[in-house]
């Protein structure tokens, strides 16, 4: 009985043997296909999680919230399980993570474990200004402001010139640390502040960043160098005016 492999596998003709390999082949390629629709269900279901997260936190118990981020977590933990090399998985676990941070579903562990797996996205995709954009939101929020963070700014510049959270996001940073900006970095914050403006709801959105940072004259400030009008901007600015003597947020 021990012979028979070996009888069988002799009688076995070069044409069967590609015919098994191919397969086998076959098999593989059918495994990792499942394995894929597999993880983007994952994927779409952790995603949803999220989006539901994000437009409906004000109205949720903490419970429910929080059971809601368990649940997102687990879906995109088993999508990167299940298809390690899609970079955007591992990105949207680590926004999952900031979101969770900002909300007290996570801690700073979480938080770290999250800028390792925008790390690894980035290595399997670096070119991507969302992945970057994320990275330096997740650094500030571990440990303020530094060198690192304002290099991930303009990576995602540099990727994502005209992005409009990349945009936002950038003139955000430059209100909030305006005092603490080198010459580059001011041109940076004009040239991000125009391609805000031209945005769809860009001014409104950046209005609100500015408001949330009490940083409303300082933008007002520098929307007035800019040799373009931007008409809704102007309008906010000059309606806001008349409050401004009462408002901290003077600019630096």
């Amino acid at each position: 009985m021990a012979s028979m492999p070996r009888s069988i596998l002799a009688r076995l003709t070069p044409r069967h043997l590609a015919a098994t390999l191919l397969m086998l082949i076959s098999i593989g390629l059918a495994a990792g296909s499942i394995a894929a629709l597999q993880g983007n269900l994952a994927y779409l279901q952790g995603k949803t999680l999220l989006s539901h997260l994000q437009l409906q936190q004000d109205e949720l118990e903490p419970a429910v919230g929080s059971t809601h981020y368990m649940r997102a977590h687990m879906r995109l933990q088993r999508a990167a399980e299940l298809v390690p090399n899609h970079a955007q998985y591992h990105t949207i676990q680590a926004q999952l993570s900031l979101y969770g941070f900002a909300h007290g579903y996570a801690d700073g562990v979480e938080l770290r474990i999250a800028k390792e797996q925008l790390l690894h996205s980035l290595s399997l995709r670096p070119s991507w200004p969302y992945t970057w954009l994320e990275l330096a939101k997740v650094s500030y929020s571990l440990d303020g402001i530094n060198d690192s963070v304002w290099q991930y700014l303009k990576q995602a510049q540099q990727y994502g010139p005209f992005i409009k959270e990349v945009n936002i996001t950038s003139v955000e940073f430059y209100l909030l640390y305006y005092a603490e900006l080198n010459a580059e970095q001011r041109q940076a914050l004009r040239t991000q502040l125009q391609r805000a403006l031209v945005q769809r709801d860009g001014a409104w959105l950046l209005w609100e960043r500015a408001q949330l940072r009490m940083r409303k004259t300082l933008l007002c400030h520098e929307v007035a160098k800019l040799q373009q009008q931007h008409q809704v901007m102007n309008n906010l600015c000059k309606r806001a005016q008349a409050n401004f003597a009462s408002v901290a947020d003077n600019p630096a």
